[in-house]
């Protein structure tokens, strides 16, 4: 897939704001406001392009070369079958991207799988309840990618990444910071204690762990969309974003037909991205630009497939 990024521009408008200086709860940020702390002199841009210029975008990418599920290799059918949720009753195919609002959507899932009846009263997700493309046979894979409709929603990738990062490290999230926190700070800090419980990992050592990783090997909170989803062997019939979030998903809802049966949830009061633990203000003037960017090579080709533009740093 690497050979997509030679050649080729974005294209689409754009809308460009800077970090804002301190993190927010969930419930106190606009839909489109960055809550992500500052880093100094570094821009991002929200993308607004239709489903219909990021599919004609996947499609000038790949061109006639666009593979089948068969021509990927065993890790990247398994990470894209475990990232597809299945309905037959609709006939629909999710692919799922954390941090890009994947717990609505699996609540959406709840009730038309009939075991909610209003998403907004769904407080927790079970994320493992649901019935994902690898539980099928091969036959019935090939089927369903046909025939069913295949969506799913993207996100500004450095904003996604640092979202991540504030809910993986920076928030009570002891499972990161048991499995992953205790290796980066491992191997990013000189002079690391033994003792160390990962759960303070910087976000220098965030980035240079992100840097140094094989995309394959990156927890899904920071695969890029391209490794998760495989637009280059699944068409997918709606590609659209978090940044357009709420009409973006009723469109995808009346085109499945469902939105008289079901509602994309409404922003939750007790929510808070991440749970307990909510991090107030923080300043990041330890992290080069340089840093950044050497981050950002493993989502080169996310920005390119589904038409964000690169940030100004």
């Amino acid at each position: 897939m690497l050979s997509i990024l030679e050649g080729g521009g974005r294209t689409g408008p754009h809308l460009t704001r800077p970090f804002s200086s301190e993190w927010r709860s969930s419930e106190e940020r606009p839909q489109e406001e960055s809550w992500i702390s500052e880093i100094r002199g570094l821009n991002f841009s929200n993308s607004v392009v239709s489903s219909e210029q990021r599919l004609k975008s996947l499609k000038q990418a790949y061109g006639y070369t666009r593979k089948s599920r068969d021509s990927l290799s065993a890790r990247e059918r398994q990470i894209v079958g475990q990232h597809i949720l299945v309905n037959d009753k609709h006939k629909m195919l999710y692919c799922y991207v954390p941090k890009v609002a994947c717990s609505n959507w699996k609540r959406v899932l709840m009730v038309l799988n009939g075991e909610a009846t209003d998403t907004n009263t769904i407080r927790k997700v079970n994320h493992m309840s649901f019935t994902f493309l690898r539980d099928f046979p091969s036959s019935d894979i090939k089927h369903k990618l046909s025939e069913y409709y295949k969506f799913m929603f993207v996100r500004e990738p450095l904003v996604k990444l640092l979202s991540a990062y504030k809910e993986e490290c920076l928030l009570n999230n002891w499972a990161f910071h048991n499995s992953y926190g205790e290796q980066i700070v491992k191997n990013a800090r000189k002079n690391a204690s033994a003792n160390s419980k990962g759960d303070d990992v910087s976000l220098k050592e965030f980035l240079q762990y992100v840097a140094e990783s094989r995309v394959e090997d990156l927890n899904e909170h920071l695969m890029p969309f391209y490794e998760l989803c495989q637009p280059c062997a699944v068409s997918y019939d709606f590609v659209r974003s978090f940044e357009n979030l709420e009409s973006d998903a009723n469109q995808v809802l009346k085109e499945l037909n469902v939105n008289e049966q079901v509602s994309f949830p409404k922003q939750q009061k007790y929510y808070k991205a991440g749970g307990k633990g909510y991090v107030a203000s923080r300043k990041f003037a330890d992290v080069s630009p340089g840093m950044v960017k050497k981050a950002l090579r493993k989502y080169d080709l996310d920005y390119k497939l589904f038409s964000y533009q690169l940030p100004d740093i």
